[in-house]
């Protein structure tokens, strides 16, 4: 055994028996001269106080088990507890618009058919998995303030146009196709989705000017596509497309494409029956970069994509770039749908 250290006594009994009395006493043992003093002289303390040594063990073996007891013992009482119920249903967030650009908060929902949804949730029951299973019919001036509600959730600010009464000019041109999809059951045919084409020189022209350079020098000079008068239906542009959440990923964006594709190629073909144009040729449309459901749906439809312009989209910080892409009826078969 080895010798005490100099200096330094043997503890008194009451250390004795208990690991934590060893571990105790070789700390003490470490430490300054007066720490050493005043903790050896504890023990003398506590024999003077009445506590005796066998009152000490018990006080050792006692205090964990007011303390709670062992792990296993703790983990055992956990386990028998009963689970606490639930505040109530997780409440799922508003779906987001793909157009909106990345990390933006969910928009208010202004438009007619939100209201209608409150009202009437059953209506969603009767949602189809098909988009053709949807009601589709052709949008007026009516619909303007439903169409102004409708952009504000699905696109940015500076996309959207500018008021009812922009909304209700392009509604009335006779430039423009415009259709809009409703909900199973509801008689009101309140819009859930929508989209806006362009079927003219002079649509495109008095609606969307920013995109008729690219359109010219892209398409319409290259291709060989006769722009020459306001009349001219050998090239449309999609000024915009969108649905509500609830009915997103359900067909119902591609069959409206679908529908108004047709409807391009049947006033096209009327106008070369008589003389004025030679039928649709192509079909163009811009897209953000980042709005990847939407190049997923269009290239799933046909469209190719023409080019990309960097840095056309500004949002705070951050731009993001415009891609331009074209459909052309006679490469690429009508009948198809994608399911976007």
């Amino acid at each position: 055994m080895a010798p005490n250290r100099p200096g330094l006594a043997r503890p008194s009994r009451p250390w004795r028996g208990t690991v934590a009395s060893v571990a105790a006493a070789a700390a003490v043992a470490r430490g300054p001269l007066l720490l050493r003093t005043a903790c050896l002289t504890a023990p003398i303390w506590w024999s003077g106080s009445g506590i005796r040594e066998g009152g000490a063990r018990s006080v050792s073996r006692v205090a964990p088990q007011r303390a709670g007891g062992s792990l296993i013992d703790k983990l055992r009482e956990k386990g028998g507890r009963a689970k606490p119920a639930l505040k109530g249903p997780v409440e799922e967030t508003e779906p987001v618009s793909s157009a909106l650009p990345p990390g933006s908060p969910a928009p208010e929902l202004g438009a007619r058919i939100h209201g209608l949804l409150s009202e009437r949730p059953e209506l969603l029951s009767y949602l189809p998995e098909r988009g053709a299973d949807f009601l589709y019919s052709t949008m007026d001036a009516g619909d303007a303030q439903e169409l102004l509600a409708l952009q504000k959730e699905c696109f940015p600010e500076d996309s959207c146009l500018s008021g009812v009464a922009a909304c209700t000019d392009i509604l009335s041109h006779p430039g423009v196709v415009a259709i809009k999809v409703s909900l199973l059951g509801d008689d009101s045919a309140a819009p859930a989705g929508f989209l806006v084409l362009l079927a003219s020189r002079a649509a495109i022209e008095q609606f969307s000017k920013a995109a008729v350079d690219n359109l010219r020098s892209e398409l319409t000079v290259p291709r060989c596509i006769p722009w020459d008068n306001p009349d001219r239906r050998e090239l449309a542009y999609v000024s915009c497309l969108g649905t509500i959440g609830e009915i997103r990923r359900r067909g119902a964006a591609a069959e409206l494409l679908r529908r108004g594709l047709e409807e391009l190629c049947s006033r096209a073909d009327e106008a070369k029956g008589l003389g004025g144009g030679t039928g649709l040729r192509a079909v163009a449309l811009d897209v953000a970069g980042y709005n990847k459901a939407a190049i997923r749906c269009y290239e799933n439809f046909g469209f190719q994509r023409i080019m990309e312009q960097p840095r056309v989209y500004s949002v705070g910080t951050r731009s993001y770039s415009a891609i331009l892409y074209a459909y052309f009826p006679e490469a690429v078969d009508r009948n198809f749908v994608a399911e976007f």
